[in-house]
């Protein structure tokens, strides 16, 4: 899949009482950061998190897709009728950026660019074998 969801957020007006019942609920691994923000860890991409929604913002679950280029996804989003509820935004620069579209069936997204540099994590490769020690040859004494 080219675009793949890979961020899952809950903004709520209770944190503890949204911990308490997924927790409960589905056995996520719930890590609280230094940012007022709790990571969750579903055992299986993508993870998320749960903030205290700020007032603008409705409770509600919001999904990430990945892009590559936020400004030229928002531009092909609005040549296809959707509006930008946020531009592109700065996370962190460990984070990258973020954006807010709204679809015109009235539906809300959010985009997620990678920082620079960044690359997906890879299954870890095998270590290779040394090669076993080869015994020096033997000189084979011809008969003549």
């Amino acid at each position: 899949m080219p675009n793949p969801f890979v961020h899952l957020e809950l903004a709520t007006d209770d944190v503890a009482k949204a911990k308490a019942f997924y927790g409960g609920l589905f056995g996520w691994k719930l890590t609280d950061t230094p940012m007022d923000y709790t990571l969750f860890d579903t055992g299986t991409p993508p993870g998320g998190g749960i903030f205290k929604r700020p007032p603008e913002v409705p409770a509600c679950w919001s999904v990430y897709v990945g892009v590559p280029d936020i400004a030229a996804t928002l531009k092909k989003a609005r040549r296809l009728g959707a509006q930008v509820v946020r531009d592109r935004t700065l996370i962190s620069p460990e984070h990258g950026h973020f954006a807010v579209l709204q679809d015109p069936g009235g539906a809300v997204l959010c985009l997620h660019e990678a920082p620079t540099g960044h690359r997906p994590a890879r299954k870890p490769r095998k270590a290779r074998k040394a090669p076993a020690a080869r015994k020096p040859a033997r000189r084979v004494r011809r008969r003549r």
